[in-house]
């Protein structure tokens, strides 16, 4: 089979020239969406024929092993797998994308070349191993080449070309080999190869028609929707819902029905009246409806053209909007006759616009002024300074504990309480400013009138207070209060951006003092905020820098003494900050996201350590509430087991109390799957928190870690023993391991032991360690227990 036997026409379709099968010359475009289906049509076949490729290859390769062509066919493997192995992952991108409208000549040659290398690949197969094949082997070189033939013309019929291209090859190699065989049935088998060969081609040249033939038509098709569209957007604009004529003073001279109908009068009465009286009667005395009369009057005597000028007219007690539209006419010998339009009643329209208008500018829930009104406000406040105005106040509002009544009481509640809470500023407000949402629990505030320092903060007073009083929601009392940040202008800046800027680091200041006040911005707050962010950029690259470290505490059994488990904490070792405490960086990292990357470092790294000591010791991680909330926190903990081969019973996670207040069901999900991994849970810092005992029931904890607040006081104060006693009593009945942090003194340890805690942890025991150190130290513990055995 020659590239002769194909008709030209098919050659120049798939080479992207501009003549199709025989047709008239087609436009690029045409071609191009011609060349894109043909491209796509391959492109979905690819996946499949590469992995055919390479499982072919390795079926040849297992039938040769045995023979003395081991090498070359392994070496030929090597060549259709690597190649193919490119192409498939290639082929899964390009599918991963949008299919391509349009391919270019370019992207036609390089498919037909990438089907040439593979058909002289295969073409080599019986040339190279046929003849000296045992006789099975020769069985599936033959079934391999005719079903590669087969398959990847098949793969390749939306491309003829690099159909014939490719199975040309094969046949070529195949024939070759049969012939060289000098047995008249391989002449006979090469013989219907050949037949088979001429098949698949004049299938593919059949396939690839009717590709360009369906092309041709959709694109006709699309064409011939775009001219209707035409058709119908010119019917649409020229549509009228009225008519209407003047004469050359003005008056009217036509109406037609459906105006009549409008106006509730007759058409004959409508005739003779003047324009105003018809076709803008009754006017509103809307702002616009001056502006609206003067305009047609304009246009009607300098005779000029005009297009939907939307009028307000009153038709049966009701403002109704009219769209109206008309030209000049004029006589034969130019003479002025009047004016000729059409009518549309846009009322409808109007409404469904200014509701969006108002959803675009007001808050849904809460039915304040939005963020985009506030923004337009500050714009003209600003201008208006700009022009010598007054000062203004910009405020930032944020309610306390929001979250919280969320998270405990439902969405339901916290809607309702914004509701509530969002009429009691406006009444304090009154006229000398606006308020608006700007989401969730913020609100901004914009002071225009009597601004100044001490009646800003009257009013920021009068806010505080009115927010701060409880609120009955469905019979429940939901106390909140308020934090507000407050900047004013020209003092505090000139510009929207930096006003609101500046009054945000006032709110941040406002509630890192305690909530519930109201701070002015101060240029130190500037500073204090540039510095924040100076640490979080140095905190993006403290872990690809390496500057990131994890040291180690043990936790002693105080039955015998033994290291049982050991705390991995977290310490940032800056350049030039030096060593930065986990209090100064962790809640950054968590309002950053950092939290996550930085958490999976951590138990990674954590179990790469323990993964080094003995089997009987365990390592302790921390986990946040955010990161213990992040998605894939389960996963992470499962690469990082799988990566270290520490078992999961070793590795344990202490988690604090506030995971648990918000999302419980969640938690209680994340808790249960990992301990159906043997992770072991500890629950840290109890005692300091809500100290529920309704979750300790529900939830899968192993450990309760003791907080070190009750332990420095235990041998001072009766309080704290009897605490430490009925926290170590409650974790026995409950089936718990408990745990003891910040054990400083023998004092401590004693009362400890007296009380039955199992395990302790503090500097009297040892200082947090390097890596290399707490090996160190679990050694020498181990030769002490051997020593004293």
């Amino acid at each position: 089979m020659s590239f002769a036997a194909i008709p030209s026409c098919c050659v120049r379709a798939v080479s992207g020239d501009l003549t199709v099968f025989g047709g008239p010359a087609l436009t690029e475009e045409v071609a191009a969406r011609i060349r894109a289906e043909q491209f796509n049509g391959v492109l979905r076949n690819t996946p499949w024929i590469m992995l055919a490729m390479i499982f072919n290859a390795a079926v040849l390769v297992a039938s040769l092993w045995q023979s003395d062509s081991r090498n070359i066919v392994t070496a030929w493997a090597v060549f259709v797998i690597i190649p193919a192995a490119f192409v498939l992952a290639k082929s899964l991108r390009a599918k991963a994308q949008p299919k391509r409208p349009t391919a270019s000549r370019r992207a036609m040659r390089v498919t037909a070349t990438n089907a040439a290398v593979f058909g002289a690949l295969w073409a080599l197969v019986p040339i190279l191993f046929l003849q000296s094949a045992p006789d099975q082997a020769k069985l599936i070189i033959a079934t391999l080449c005719a079903g590669m033939m087969c398959a990847g013309a098949f793969a390749l019929g939306s491309m003829p070309v690099a159909a014939i291209i490719f199975a040309d090859l094969i046949l070529g190699g195949s024939a070759s080999a049969l012939l060289r065989m000098g047995d008249p049935f391989y002449a006979l088998f090469a013989a219907l190869l050949f037949i088979f060969a001429c098949s698949t081609a004049r299938s593919a040249i059949d396939h690839a028609t009717l590709l360009a033939e369906r092309a041709i038509a959709q694109f006709e098709g699309d064409r011939q929707r775009d001219v209707i569209g035409s058709l119908l957007l010119e019917f649409e604009t020229n549509a009228t819902d009225f008519l209407w004529e003047t004469d050359a003073a003005g008056r009217i001279k036509h109406a037609s029905a459906r105006l009549a109908a409008l106006s509730g009068h007759p058409a004959s009465e409508l005739h003779g009246r003047s324009y105003q009286e018809v076709l803008v009667p009754g006017m509103p005395e809307l702002a616009e409806a001056a502006a609206t009369r003067a305009e047609l009057a304009l246009h009607l005597a300098e005779r000029t053209a005009f297009r939907n000028i939307v009028a307000p007219v009153t038709l049966g007690g009701c403002v109704h909007w009219w769209a109206l539209t008309g030209k000049p006419v004029h006589g034969a010998d130019g003479t002025f006759l009047g004016f000729r339009g059409f009518g549309a009643d846009v009322t409808e329209v109007r409404v469904a616009d200014a509701k969006i208008r108002r959803m675009a500018l007001y808050d849904s829930l809460t039915d304040l002024p939005n963020r985009a009104w506030f923004g337009n406000e500050l714009e003209q406040a600003t201008r208006r300074l700009a022009e010598g105005g007054a000062p203004f106040a910009v405020m930032c509002l944020d309610l306390d504990h929001f979250k919280s009544v969320n998270d405990t009481q439902g969405h339901p509640t916290g809607d309702a309480l914004l509701v509530e809470v969002a009429r009691r500023p406006s009444a304090c407000i009154g006229e000398a400013g606006m308020i608006a949402r700007l989401g969730g629990d913020e609100f901004g505030v914009v002071q225009t009138q009597g601004v100044s320092l001490e009646a800003t903060s009257e009013l920021a007073k009068r806010m505080n207070e009115a927010l701060s009083t409880e609120t009955l929601i469905d019979g429940v009392n939901v106390a909140t209060g308020v934090s507000i940040g407050i900047a004013i202008a020209p003092t505090d800046g000139a510009e929207v951006a930096v006003l609101l800027k500046h009054a945000d680091l006032a709110l941040y200041r406002a509630k890192a003092e305690g909530r519930g006040g109201f701070r002015f911005f101060e240029p130190g707050m500037d500073a204090k905020a540039k510095e924040r962010r100076a640490l979080e950029i140095d905190l993006r690259s403290a872990l690809p820098n390496g500057e990131l470290m994890l040291v180690y505490q043990p936790l002693i059994d105080l039955g015998d003494d033994e290291i049982k488990c050991c705390e991995a904490l977290l310490r940032w070792n800056h350049p030039v900050r030096g060593l930065v405490q986990p209090m100064d960086f962790i809640p950054l990292a968590e309002e950053t996201g950092l939290i996550q990357p930085i958490g999976e470092w951590v138990i990674r790294e954590a179990c790469r350590a323990a993964s080094g000591w003995p089997e009987h010791i365990g390592i302790a991680v921390n986990l946040s509430a955010v990161q213990f909330h992040s998605p894939g926190i389960v996963a992470a903990v499962q690469r990082a087991l799988e990566e270290t081969g520490l078992k999961p019973e070793r590795l344990e996670l202490e988690v604090t109390e506030t995971v648990l207040i918000a999302e419980m069901d969640r938690a209680l999900a994340i808790l249960n799957t990992l301990r159906q991994m043997k992770v072991r849970i500890a629950l840290d810092d109890f005692g300091t928190g809500y100290s529920s005992l309704s979750y300790l029931r529900k939830l899968p904890f192993d450990k309760i870690k003791i907080d070190r607040s009750f332990v420095r006081d235990l041998a001072t104060h009766a309080e704290s023993q009897a605490i430490v006693g009925a926290l170590i009593g409650l974790a026995g009945d409950l089936g718990v391991s408990v745990t003891a942090e910040g054990v400083e003194t023998q004092d401590q340890l004693a009362h400890l032991r007296a009380s039955g805690c199992e395990e302790a942890q503090g500097f009297l025991i040892s200082k947090p360690q390097s890596a290399t150190g707490i090996a160190a130290f679990i050694a020498q513990s181990l030769v002490r227990r051997r020593s004293a055995a």
